[in-house]
C-alpha cells in the first residue's frame, strides 16, 4: 500500500477525490463490458450456464457482487443513462 503520510491535507483530499472519480469511470466501463459479454453469449461459450456462474467462478466475484453487477449491467442496457450517471 502506498505511503500517504507525506501528503498534505489538501493533497490527500484531492487524491481521494480523484480516485473516487476514476473508480466510478471504471465501474461504468466494467458494467458495459459485462453487458456486452453477456449479449455475445461468451459465458456459455466458455462452458458456464449463466453470466452469473461466469462472474463467480471465472472472475472470482462474490455471489452478491456478481448478482448486483449483472443486474446493473442489464439496467444499463435498458437505460443507457445509467452508465452516464455512474460516471458523474
Amino acid at each position: 500500500m502506498p505511503d500517504f503520510t507525506a501528503f498534505s491535507d489538501d493533497a490527500l483530499e484531492s487524491e481521494l477525490t480523484r480516485r473516487c472519480v476514476e473508480e466510478r469511470r471504471l465501474q461504468a466501463e466494467q458494467l458495459a463490458l459485462l453487458a456486452e459479454l453477456d449479449l455475445r453469449g461468451l459465458p456459455q461459450a466458455a462452458g458456464y450456464p449463466t453470466a452469473y456462474a461466469y462472474c463467480v467462478h471465472e472472475l472470482g466475484w462474490s455471489e452478491s457482487a456478481a448478482y448486483e453487477r449483472i443486474r446493473s449491467s442489464e439496467a444499463a442496457l435498458r437505460f443507457p443513462t445509467v452508465l452516464e450517471r455512474l460516471r458523474e
